[in-house]
Formats: C-alpha cells, sequence, structure tokens
C-alpha cells in the first residue's frame, strides 16, 4: 500500500506569507513607552491592538504578546509586537530581541535612515535585521 503524502504546516510554507520587513530591538523599555517614543521619531501612530495570542502546548492556556498596528492611506501596516511574555518567547531563537517591527509589505527604500531613527530612541541598545525565512518559529509572526 502506498504511503499517502502529507505535509505539516511548517513544511507546506508559501513564501509569500512572508512578505515583510522584520527589525529586531533590544530594550529595557515597557511597551507602551517603546510605542510613545517610536510614534514621537518616525511620525506615525502606533495604536494598541488585541494582543497575539499563541499556544505553547495542548494544556496551556495561550499565551499573549502586545501588539500595536498602524496603517497608512495606502495600506502599508507597521507592527510592533512583544517577544516576550512571562516566561515565554514568541521567537525562542531571537533571545536578543525584545521586540518586533515587521513591515507590510516589504519596506519601502532604504532602510538604514529607519534603523538610525529608532536607535536614537534613549534605552534602545540594538536594533538588526532579521531573515524571517531563517527563523525555526517563524509561523508564529503570521497574524
Amino acid at each position: 500500500m502506498a504511503k499517502k503524502d502529507t505535509l505539516t504546516r511548517k513544511q507546506a510554507y508559501n513564501k509569500e506569507e512572508y512578505n515583510f520587513t522584520l527589525l529586531g530591538i533590544n530594550t529595557p523599555m515597557r511597551d507602551y513607552r517603546l510605542c510613545h517614543e517610536i510614534n514621537r521619531v518616525l511620525d506615525i501612530s502606533l495604536e494598541k491592538v488585541d494582543d497575539h495570542c499563541i499556544s505553547f502546548g495542548l494544556k496551556m492556556a495561550p499565551v499573549g504578546f502586545s501588539k500595536y498596528v498602524f496603517t497608512d492611506t495606502s495600506n502599508f501596516q507597521t507592527i510592533l509586537i512583544q517577544n516576550k511574555s512571562n516566561e515565554h518567547r514568541l521567537i525562542p531563537e531571537m533571545q536578543l530581541a525584545d521586540y518586533f517591527m515587521i513591515f507590510l509589505p516589504y519596506y519601502p527604500g532604504n532602510i538604514e535612515p529607519l534603523h538610525k531613527s529608532l536607535f536614537s530612541i534613549k534605552n534602545v541598545q540594538m536594533v538588526f535585521d532579521i531573515v524571517a525565512l531563517k527563523l525555526q518559529h517563524r509561523d508564529n509572526l503570521l497574524f
């Protein structure tokens, strides 16, 4: 009897699902304070939305990660999402990232000025690019 071909979600991911620019931010700041500072330096209006909830086990309650979203008039989205919630991480392999910034679709233009603007925020210790397709837990970034 022939074995039936089955694919898990992780095996069948579509690269088009990851059509975004992803940055990691290392800072001890609280989410609402970082959001306020990002709004100030980038002249945008990130707003708190429902937490992004992930289940880490069958018998565990879902864990919520703070999420802020800004959508401009051309439907370009900027999302700030927490990487740490209690003892869990949204993307466990990204220990240095306290927060992620996601730009949907890809960030238009040169990203260096964005890095400099974010790094100018007091207490932001590091801003770095991340390739989503290289992350083991990349599916946790899909909303």
